[in-house]
């Protein structure tokens, strides 16, 4: 499911495919649009993801769009955003990927699927096992039949991890954006994802093709990124950098 939202620049010929992180159940029922109120402030169109998997158990706020053993939602979305495309006129090269946390995880894997977009990942876990909640556990036995953590990375690798795609993901348009507050993330997913991209972890948003801004917020994990680096992020994506 989607929601669209229009841009402050109604000529802009770009579309923000925005995913959202944990739906937080106990508050919230699919279908699941977080930042839907941020849509005037992209350079671009916005189009809202919500991730299907949710429906599956009334408990599951967080499945990383990675879907079942059977079904990848991503490569239904690749498909719809390929035919939203000719309709536009638009090429790959025009769709964002945009997200956080849960959401940042499946902007970045969109590039397997649609290599000449770009992603914008704020927060993101990089491997869904090293992710210190037992979300994981809900997640892997509900759509996987797998409650080991681990087993069900080894089973389906490269659905699980943005590390195991890294060979793919070298060159591709991404901005990661990452609270160094936020120690878990910092250290045990953007640090190892970055060294497995082979580009260095330090604040470098203008080395390309991998952008990496790094900024600190008491919040932590559970604090949006600043007006600040938004801002920094989508002045990057109107200068041509990204």
């Amino acid at each position: 499911m989607s929601r669209y939202s229009p841009s402050r620049d109604p000529a802009a010929k770009r579309i923000f495919v925005l995913f959202s992180g944990d739906a937080m159940r106990a508050k919230n029922d699919p279908p699941v649009f977080q930042r839907w109120s941020w849509g005037p402030f992209f350079p671009g169109h916005c189009l809202f993801v919500s991730d299907p998997s949710l429906y599956l158990d009334p408990n599951m706020g967080l499945a990383w769009y990675s879907g079942t053993k059977d079904f990848d939602p991503l490569q239904v979305v690749a498909r719809k955003l390929e035919v939203i495309g000719r309709q536009l006129g638009l090429p790959a090269a025009q769709f964002y990927f945009y997200g956080s946390s849960g959401g940042g995880f499946a902007a970045i894997r969109m590039l397997t699927f649609m290599p000449d977009s770009a992603a914008i990942s704020i927060n993101p876990q990089t491997r869904i096992a090293e992710y210190h909640s037992k979300a994981v556990e809900l997640y892997t036995e509900k759509c996987f039949g797998i409650r080991d953590r681990t087993k069900a990375e080894q089973k389906y690798p490269r659905r699980l991890s943005l590390i195991e795609n890294a060979d793919i993901l070298r060159n591709r348009r991404i901005i990661l954006i990452q609270n160094k507050i936020d120690k878990h993330h910092y250290e045990g997913h953007y640090k190892p994802f970055c060294a497995a991209l082979g580009v260095g972890n330090d604040h470098s948003p203008g080395s390309t093709p991998i952008h990496r801004i790094l900024f600190s917020h008491e919040g932590g994990h559970r604090k949006a990124e600043s007006s600040e680096v938004f801002e920094e992020a989508m002045a990057m994506v109107t200068g041509g950098s990204l």
